[in-house]
């Protein structure tokens, strides 16, 4: 994903968001790194869920405005900016290439918009994610594929996963950790998914695919794509006592 920092002089004007966010080439992005992977393959569209957390992503993604930025619009960027020719400043880990991918494509795209996108990659990139001196930033959360812990880390004002020093979805996050009514909960996240987009945080690009390899001889192995990956049910795992293929 990429997140725009609310700290950043650079982009605390809404209209220089929007017309960044306007030149993300994230299919371009998506058929470069994930597509090669899994031909089936779509962009994501929600900064809450994955696309196999149904109905909700789908019901937020018809709803959050995300469309927005299903295409590049570099004649909108432009309508936006008004001449302006604002400096980015992106970080990201300069030691992994997907990440490498990502900045040219998206330096290249907002050039022609008139954006100066600064490369600011480091292999330290997560020891300089909470200082903020960047403009944007791009690297990728593991969800844990359950509960919400995680929103009020990265949604509300002071949580600790909330990097881009962003408040607009402050008060629907703190409220997560007051119900446990799942109705409640889910309009809440539809808040925050929403309010995101309108007030461009950033986007999100892909869900990284999942790849394992099994041995022959090891049945029972099923891919969960959560945070415990393959082992997720190593108990049900069995392994043939012939080597036969």
């Amino acid at each position: 994903h990429l997140d725009l920092n609310f700290g950043s002089q650079v982009f605390a004007d809404p209209k220089v968001r929007e017309a960044f966010l306007k030149t993300i080439p994230r299919q371009q992005i998506l058929d470069s790194i994930v597509t090669p992977v899994n031909p089936k393959a779509k962009v994501l569209n929600s900064q809450i869920w994955l696309p196999n957390q149904q109905p909700e992503y789908g019901d937020s993604v018809k709803n959050n405005g995300s469309s927005a930025f299903d295409k590049v619009d570099i004649e909108g960027a432009k309508a936006l900016l008004a001449g302006a020719t604002p400096t980015v400043r992106i970080l990201y880990n300069t030691n992994n290439p997907n990440r490498v991918d990502e900045f040219q494509a998206i330096s290249t795209s907002a050039a022609k918009a008139g954006f100066k996108v600064v490369d600011a990659g480091s292999p330290d990139w997560s020891k300089l994610l909470p200082g903020g001196n960047y403009d944007a930033s791009l690297f990728g959360w593991i969800s844990p594929g359950a509960g919400t812990s995680q929103i009020p880390q990265l949604f509300t004002t002071n949580g600790g996963g909330n990097y881009n020093r962003f408040s607009a979805a402050n008060d629907d996050a703190l409220a997560t950790q007051t119900t446990l009514d799942t109705s409640k909960l889910t309009s809440l996240e539809m808040n925050i998914d929403k309010t995101a987009f309108s007030q461009f945080y950033g986007l999100p690009l892909f869900q990284l695919p999942g790849v394992f390899g099994v041995n022959a001889r090891v049945d029972g192995v099923k891919y969960m794509g959560n945070q415990n990956g393959p082992f997720w049910n190593f108990w049900e795992w069995t392994v043939k006592s012939s080597t036969a293929k």
